[in-house]
This record gives structure tokens, sequence and C-alpha cells, in this order.
């Protein structure tokens, strides 16, 4: 036995015949995750929790221990670590711990066989049960089998739905391009042209037209732009419900007509865009429609010596109507501001609308004999294919400067008639419309459960899942701020915002957000500046900061370092979807960004 061992010793090379390849070096790290961490990691926690059993402390504890590899994903100059060597790795770290969990569901399936019948399941137990896909009669009395094997098969679905990616995607880049002329048409007017090209393998969006403005007299300006669009990419087609991939052209106009007087002065402005307009290098608004605005105000002339330096007074008067004729949005605002000393000011101002959604503007549209009422399918609950609702609400802002260092303002309104859309917000705030609330009820009854002994008997109607059900409510607004300046080069200023609605018919808080940002920038020259910032959602209960350092010599010309963190405070993982005590990372970034401005003139310089 030892001859024959040394010997097989001897005739071994020493040295592989062929290079390691990132793959090689993937899979050897993934070797030892089913001898240590997959086994090693959930022995710990379970003796962690026993201790803490033991001292009557709660057992139950959050992840600490994560595990995280660089192989695969080490893009520092090594040639051979490419787009699709990541996705690979990932795809392949993903592939065995679904495969650990699914092998450890199904051994626990084979062991636990205990049937109701003998002993007793928990209402926890038995509700996961009920929700499993299992409708056999052999397993009707075994609440652990049925529960697993739900487990079961949502672990398949998401290992299908992670573990395929498409491979026409995969390395490949988008193409953005930025084309801007403009010839100047005497001191203060020009004429222009832009385009913008963005492609990502076959989905395109190309935009391009012509803009103007022009001074008329010192008071009075005209400007307006009218661009066409021409895309490829997934549609949503509400007559044919379901999105497709084609071409579409579409445009968007925009004028604005402005007399800005020393005491009076007007403003007429209009802008709409077609169903299919994109502008995939710029901004994505409100599609199928067309708005048109009046604004009109008085200043008074201003005594900088005086209790009272100035006042102002405006009206604004604004509506929205789609290609079909169809009103969506009016609303008139009235507004009356006083100045006073130490850049001191108060406002109040009071709305009045009106606002219309469609069916279309949400999903598929009901079709003529459709049975979608009575199923309780249509893309808007009940019988009626749009919502309106109108609107009134009042305002008070006010604001100072109290001394060269500080300086404050603050907004509060209070409005009554605004739309719940219905989209509820996040797990914190689900929806709250009578549709939601039927369907909830239903479910806490049990009436959309599956009955084992007929598992093709239908479901009732609010079963099939709510429709959307906008609604009016009443909205409350709050905002404000307050600026410190310590030195000339440092300033801070601390914000906050709160957003909250209430439904009318449910008399249920639709959503409840506060938003809190401390902002910090220190200008260290003219040119170089350092910033940072952290911002706090109590809905998303996530706290995002950033680091930036800057250097903007001219304009168009700019060097910028930065830092972005983000991270979930007692809130549900943006991945997982699971409510994680404490704080929790959800990403970091390293970023750098440069622009160059190259300024070329064509054509003669005007004297």
């Amino acid at each position: 036995m030892l001859r024959s061992r040394v010997t097989s010793l001897w005739q071994t090379r020493m040295l592989r015949d062929a290079r390691l390849t990132v793959a090689d070096e993937i899979e050897n790290a993934l070797s030892y995750y089913h001898a240590t961490f997959l086994e090693e990691i959930p022995a710990v926690y379970a003796d962690i929790e026993s201790a803490l059993t033991e001292h009557g402390l709660p057992a139950r504890l959050p992840p600490f221990l994560q595990m995280g590899s660089w192989i695969g994903g080490d893009r520092d100059g090594n040639p051979n670590v490419t787009a699709p060597t990541l996705v690979h790795a990932i795809t392949r770290q993903a592939t065995v711990i679904f495969e650990h969990y699914l092998d450890q569901v199904h051994k626990l399936g084979a062991e636990l066989s205990v049937s109701h019948l003998l002993a007793g399941a928990s209402d926890a137990l038995k509700a996961l049960a009920d929700a499993s896909p299992d409708s056999s009669p052999h397993r009707i009395d075994e609440p652990y089998r049925r529960a697993l094997i739900g487990v079961y098969a949502r672990l398949v679905a998401s290992a299908d739905e992670r573990l395929t990616a498409n491979p026409r995607l995969i390395g490949k880049n988008a193409s953005i391009g930025i084309l801007r002329l403009k010839h100047d048409i005497g001191k203060d007017s020009f004429i222009g042209f832009l385009g913008t090209y963005r492609r990502f393998v076959d989905t395109y969006n190309e935009l391009g037209g012509f803009d103007t403005r022009l001074r008329i007299n010192k008071q009075t300006t005209f400007s307006a732009q009218a661009l066409v669009t021409h895309s490829r990419r997934n549609f949503f087609y509400p007559d044919l419900g379901q999105s497709l991939d084609r071409a579409e052209n579409a445009f968007i106009y925009a004028t604005d007509y402005n007399m800005s007087g020393r005491h009076f002065g007007y403003d007429y402005s209009a802008v709409g865009r077609t169903r299919y307009y994109r502008a995939d290098v710029g901004f994505n608004r409100r599609t199928n429609t067309n708005n048109h605005n009046l604004f009109v105000r008085y200043n008074s002339e201003p005594k900088p010596k005086a209790k009272l330096i100035s006042w102002r007074v405006y009206d604004d008067f604004g509506t929205n109507f789609d290609w079909q004729g169809r009103m969506q949005i009016y609303n008139n605002e009235s507004q009356i501001q006083f100045s006073f000393p130490r850049q001191t000011y108060l406002g109040i101002g009071m709305d009045i609308g009106y606002e219309r959604v469609f069916e279309s503007e949400f999903g598929p549209i009901r079709q003529p004999g459709s049975n979608c009422v009575i199923n309780n399918t249509c893309t808007f609950f009940g019988v009626d294919n749009e919502r309106s609702a109108g609107n009134h609400g009042a305002y008070v802002f006010f604001g100072s400067t109290p001394t060269k260092k500080v300086n404050f303002f603050s907004f509060i309104g209070l409005w009554t008639g605004n739309l719940d859309y219905d989209f509820g917000a996040g797990l914190k705030f689900p929806r709250v419309s009578p549709a939601a609330l039927a369907f909830r009820r239903a479910q806490a009854a049990g009436l959309c459960k599956v009955d084992p002994n007929d598992p093709n008997k239908p479901l009732p109607p609010v079963c099939n899942g709510p429709p959307l059900d906008p609604g009016a409510g009443t909205n409350f607004h709050w905002d404000g701020n307050v600026s410190y300046q310590p030195s000339t080069p440092l300033n801070i200023t601390l914000s906050f915002t709160k957003e909250k609605l209430r439904r009318h018919d449910t008399g249920l808080v639709a959503f409840d957000e506060n938003i809190v940002s401390l902002r910090s920038t220190y200008q260290f020259t003219r040119f170089i500046f350092a910033r940072g910032r952290i911002d706090f959602d109590s809905i998303a209960a996530t706290v995002k900061g950033q680091f930036l350092f800057g250097w903007t010599p001219n304009p168009g010309t700019a060097f910028y370092l930065g830092y972005n963190d983000d991270i979930n405070r007692h809130g549900f993982n943006p991945f997982s979807g699971q409510l994680e005590p404490g704080f929790r990372r959800n990403n970091r970034t390293f970023f750098v960004k440069m622009s160059y401005l190259f300024r070329r003139s064509i054509g003669n310089k005007s004297s």
C-alpha cells in the first residue's frame, strides 16, 4: 500500500498544465461554502439565540453575518474580469445558495410528516399551509409538508427569475449624444437647434427640433420650441391591454409670452406632449396632455425705509386637457405677499381647482361587452372608468434673516379634494381604498382560500385582486428650513418636509411622509468646494449620505469626486422586502465625474 502511494505521488505532476481561469477561481471559492459557511453560520445563530433565551432576552436575531466575495468582480485591471465574468460570478453564487435552500427544504419535508389530526398546529403554520399551492388530498392533514411545498415553490420561482439573464444585454453599452446649435439675433434673441440620441441594443430615442427666444422690447419676450421624437421601446397600449416592442413618433410644443414691468406683469405659456413622447436624454413628464397657463401680477413701489417695504399680489390660472379634448386639470391660485425689513416676508394664498384621471392612464381600458366589472378585474374598481374631484385649499408661508448668520423659511398648507391614486406607499402604508379594504377583509375571512376538496371551485370576485380605486382626500403639507453660516466659506442647512393625505371615503391615511435633510458646503476657493448631505425618508426608512468634492473653474468644465451611501433604519430591505431592525446598508458608491465644454463660434461675430 505504501509503495503504491509513493509511486502514485512520483507519477503526479507538481504544477497545473493549464492556467487557472477566473471561472476556476470562482468555483474554488464556492467549494468552501458547503463545508463551512452554509452549515456553520446557522449554527452560530442558533448558539447565540439559545444563550439569549437562557438569560431571558429576545431570542430572534437580526442577520448580522453576511458573506461577500470579490472573486469575479475585481475590476482593478485584470483583463480577464469583464462584465460577463461578473454576471457569471453572481449567477454561480446565487445558484449555490438556491440549491442549498432547496435541498434543505426538501429534507425538512421528508422529516416533518406530522399530522394535525395527531398534533396541534399554530395559526401561523396553518396560514402558511393554506397559502401553499399543494392541493394533494394525501397531504391535507400535514401542515408542515404543505407549508414547505409552498416555500419550495417560491424558492424555485425566485431562482428562475434571478438566474435568468438576457445574453443580448450583457456587456453592452449605451450610446448617448447631444447636439446644440444656437445663432444669436441682435443683442438678446436667438434661434437654435437641439438634437439628442440614445441607443441601447435595439431600443433607441431620437429627438430633434428648433427653439427660439425673441426680445420684443425691454419688458417683453417671446420664446417657443417644437421637437419631434422617434423611439423604439416597450410602449403600453391601453386599448390592447399590453406592452409591445414598437417604434412610435411623437412631438412636443412649448411657447411663452412674458411681459415683466416694474409694477405690472403677465405671462402666458403653453406646452403639449403627445402620448408617445419620450426624452431619454432629459426629463419625461405626463404625456397626452396640453397645459395652458396665464399668470398676472402686480408689485407695489418699494419703500426701503418703511415697516412695510412692498407687497405683491398675483393670480395664476392653468388648465390641462388631453389630445382627445377631455379636461384633466384646472387650477386657480391667488396669493398676496408682504415684505418687511431684515429680508422678512409673509404670504398667504388659496387654490381652487379640479382633477380628473382616466383608466387608460393606469392600465387597460375596459372593452365593450367585457365582464370585468362583475369579475372585479377592470383597471378601475366599479362601473366608472374615470375619477374626478373638485379641490380647494389655503396656505401660508414666511421667512426671515434675523442675523447675518441665520435665516429661516416655512410653508404650511391644507387642501381638500386632492386625489389619492391608490398606489399605496410601501409596506408601511398599504392601499386604503374601499376596493383594497374589501380585498383584505375577504382574505382575513378566509374567502380567498382554495378549497382543498374542490380546487377548481372559483373564488369570489373580490379575491381577484383589488383594482385601483382613486379617491379624494385631505392633504397636509409642511416644509421649512434653517440655514446657519458661521463663516463666509461654511454654510449649514437643516430642512424638513411633511406630506400627509387622508382619504375621505374610508377616513384612513394613504401616506404620511417625513423627509429630513442636513446639508453643508465649504467653499475653499472660488472654484473648489466640498459638500456633504444626509437625507432621511420615513416611508422608505432610509438614510442616504453623500460627500462631494468639486472643482468648477468655468461654466461647462468641472471635476467631481464623490461617495454615496444608502442605509435602511428599521426599514424594509429593497431587494427582499423583509423588515430589518437597526441599520442595514443597501449600497454604496464611489464616483468620478468630469466634463469639458468646447466652445466655437460659427459665422461672423456681430458687431
